[in-house]
């Protein structure tokens, strides 16, 4: 299957209403669903990314470098309390264990990764508008009749 790269914009939180708007104005039908991926940086696969990243260009020794940043990483959870009547303070921490997906978070990297992941996800939903923005995703179903609506959704 030969799927084209679509183009990856960053649109403005307003495209949303004007694209309502406009399916309004035209009379048509019109439902949003509204997702907001929650933990979207952590569920990134890995092979999936590094293949979106050569089939962008990115290979070789920039390729290897991605896999080196994205894998064999390892975190832990700290929980700290004070107790401020005893005066006291502990500490808990896990064990360490390794990340097998995700991406960084708090890097400036992380965010346009996770745009590259699903930068072709309009390809595969094309009876709907999707404005994608950061972790959150609007898709727009529009059409002429109800009925005709309710089957682009099912």
């Amino acid at each position: 299957m030969d799927l084209q790269k679509p183009n990856l914009q960053k649109l403005p939180p307003t495209h949303l209403y004007k694209s309502v708007q406009e399916a309004l104005d035209k009379r048509l039908y019109a439902i949003g669903i509204f997702l907001d991926l929650s933990k979207a940086f952590d569920v990134i696969n890995y092979r999936m990314l590094l293949d979106k990243l050569d089939s962008y260009g990115m290979r070789g020794l920039v390729n290897k470098w991605f896999q080196s940043y994205l894998t064999n990483r390892t975190q832990s959870v700290e929980i700290s309390h004070v107790d401020k009547r005893e005066c006291f303070q502990y500490k808990l921490q896990s064990s360490l264990r390794t990340i097998t997906h995700g991406v960084p978070q708090g890097s400036i990297l992380s965010p346009l990764l996770f745009l590259i992941y699903i930068k072709d996800l309009p390809l595969y939903i094309q009876e709907a508008k999707l404005i994608l923005y950061a972790d959150d995703t609007n898709v727009l179903v529009t059409d002429n009749s109800q009925e005709a609506l309710q089957t682009k959704l099912f």
